[in-house]
């Protein structure tokens, strides 16, 4: 799983995962793995995923994905994606 779960304060607020948040983001997974067509690949170069996610989606794309998930409104999640677009690492927000 791509995901990791953790519990974090937002703007005051403790926010934690929801009760059915590992299937709703396994799924979530699984359609970008599909995306990407990664679905025969074991194993993969981080530099070689970011590539693939920076060249296949795009801002909307993203948006549509993740805007119900609980932690999407905290904005780290776009601002990888904006270092990653920029040339960066996703991990560098």
């Amino acid at each position: 799983m791509i995901f990791v779960k953790y519990v974090r304060t937002f703007q005051g607020k403790h926010v934690q995962k929801k009760p059915d948040s590992e299937i709703i983001l396994q799924r979530k997974e699984e359609i970008i793995i599909s995306r990407l067509n990664l679905q025969s690949i074991k194993t993969l170069k981080v530099r070689e995923v970011y590539s693939k996610i920076k060249d296949t989606f795009s801002f909307d794309m993203l948006e549509q994905l993740c805007n119900d998930c609980e932690w999407y409104s905290m904005g780290d999640c776009r601002k990888g994606f904006e270092n990653l677009k920029k040339g960066g690492v996703y991990e560098k927000i």
